[in-house]
């Protein structure tokens, strides 16, 4: 079952909450005009019958105003009602008032054998006025009932009736009109309440249809913001949730290529040696082979475990770095230990390199690991002797610039090409394909320099130009106090 829409909601509970008002506008004016009227009745009744009450106590406390007559054998009021502003009988739409004696019989011929109500003519008598609503002969009555006085005492009841029927048909046709004014009232504002909606809700679809069609494949695309609404705001709120999509989206990208062309590169730089020993020792067991043929393949199959031990160490090492898993024994390093140490060491696979040490200060330590500090300077120079020609030159330095110490490794040789510089560093990145495999070099070395150094809290910088070389420079802080100001 499909469910209602927002828009449909909105004007149902738009109509509802219009309906309460109005069913509650509608009782209101009712009410309100339902008392005024009562009240007006009232006011009228009540002037009309204090006033019957004050003339008929003066025509019995001064029978001298009677008209001329033979006295009767008891006091009466006047045979006819007094005038009232000219009108006789009261209020417009009353009755005949009725004057009685307090033990109920009528004081003039014009009233009633009887009083309208007994309950307010005893009520009177007690000295109070009456108002009450009754049905008299099948009509509902308006009744006001008030006490004659005369020398401080009730004398006799004055009661004066206004029927309600034209009162009653006044509130009905209020009530009808009321009826049918309120419901056409609630179905003209459903309608134009869902006009109104549907174009106010118009910016949300519109949101809905532009967000369905963007695609992982395309998140440039934004969505459109028109006006300065609560709906633009929203727009733009969406934009920017997009755009860090878009950003994570490719950083991901970026990663699982990373993580492709890493498992690619591994896989092959793993099976170079895997090969190699594969193939010797298939060869070696084709035929008999002498004894120097034997040795000779193993010391093949032997290099080749070697490259799949150094390669396997490398991506355990760069694994570790990456969860910050680092065993790292960090203590104040001499820096001219570590340049002495990773010369010693490249000279034993490169005996005929040529390098120049560089250290004016042999006191000059950095807080580090002296092996992990020594394994980055002998990849550096590593790199540096394969691509230096013979006759080229290779220095390494260390120095004091202000708070940190820089480990430079600088050569002769035949430089980076620009666009590859932003790339140096990557795993398994490798300027000339061929040429470093052919020298053995699995574009894992820099990558374990940087994640060395970061691990020391350090950086490394590269600057090169091709044909003329390249400065590989480790900078880490210093151990010691500050430097002096210059000049100091």
């Amino acid at each position: 079952m499909k469910r209602p829409t927002v828009r449909v909601w909105l004007t149902v509970w738009n109509t509802g909450a219009l309906a309460v008002a109005l069913i509650g506008f509608g009782f209101a004016v009712r009410y309100t005009v339902r008392v005024n009227l009562y009240r007006s009745i009232d006011r009228d009744l009540g002037q009309f019958a204090r006033h019957m009450a004050e003339e008929t106590a003066m025509f019995q406390l001064h029978p001298e105003l009677r008209p001329q007559g033979p006295p009767p054998k008891e006091p009466k009021p006047p045979e006819r009602p007094p005038r009232r502003n000219g009108r006789r009988g009261g209020p417009p739409g009353a009755l005949p008032p009725g004057i009685y004696y307090t033990n109920g019989k009528p004081m003039a011929p014009f009233s009633r054998a009887t009083p309208w109500d007994t309950d307010a003519f005893a009520a009177s008598l007690a000295g109070h006025e009456q108002f009450l609503t009754r049905q008299v002969g099948g009509a509902w009555c308006r009744i006001v009932s008030v006490p004659v006085w005369g020398r401080g005492r009730v004398i006799g009841v004055v009661q004066a009736a206004r029927p309600l029927g034209d009162l009653r048909q006044l509130l009905h046709n209020l009530s009808r009109t009321l009826l049918m004014l309120i419901p056409l009232a609630l179905v003209m504002a459903g309608l134009f309440g869902l006009i109104l909606t549907s174009r106010a809700l118009s910016p949300v679809r519109r949101l809905s249809h532009a967000a369905a069609s963007l695609g992982t494949d395309d998140l440039s695309r934004r969505l459109p913001v028109v006006g300065g609404h609560e709906f633009a705001e929203l727009a733009q709120t969406f934009n920017r949730l997009i755009g860090r999509l878009e950003e994570a989206f490719n950083k991901l990208e970026a990663a699982n290529e990373r993580l492709r062309r890493f498992t690619a590169d591994a896989s092959h730089e793993l099976r170079t040696p895997l090969t190699a020993i594969k193939a010797t020792t298939s060869l070696a067991l084709s035929r008999n082979r002498t004894p120097e043929e034997c040795i000779e393949a193993l010391m093949v199959a032997d290099s080749a475990a070697d490259t799949m031990s150094r390669i396997v160490g490398d991506l355990l090492t760069l694994a570790r770095s990456d969860v910050g898993a680092l065993s790292l024994d960090l203590k104040p390093t001499a820096v001219a230990d570590v340049l002495e140490q990773a010369v010693e060491d490249i000279s034993v696979a490169y005996p005929n390199a040529q390098i120049r040490i560089e250290c004016a200060d042999p006191s000059l330590s950095v807080i580090g690991d002296f092996q992990a500090l020594v394994r980055v300077v002998t990849n550096l120079l590593d790199n540096a002797v394969r691509h230096t020609p013979p006759d080229g030159e290779i220095a390494v330095s260390g120095r004091r610039e202000g708070d940190v110490v820089r480990m430079v490794v600088a050569d002769t040789g035949e430089g980076i090409p620009p666009e590859h510089l932003p790339h140096i560093g990557e795993r398994f990145y490798r300027v000339d394909l061929a040429r470093s495999r052919d020298h053995g070099g699995a574009g894992l070395g820099l990558s374990i320099c940087k994640s060395l150094v970061e691990a020391h809290g350090g950086t490394v910088q590269i600057h090169s130009q091709v044909g003329q070389g390249t400065s590989v420079a480790v900078i880490l802080p210093v151990c010691g106090p500050q430097a002096p100001p210059d000049g100091a």
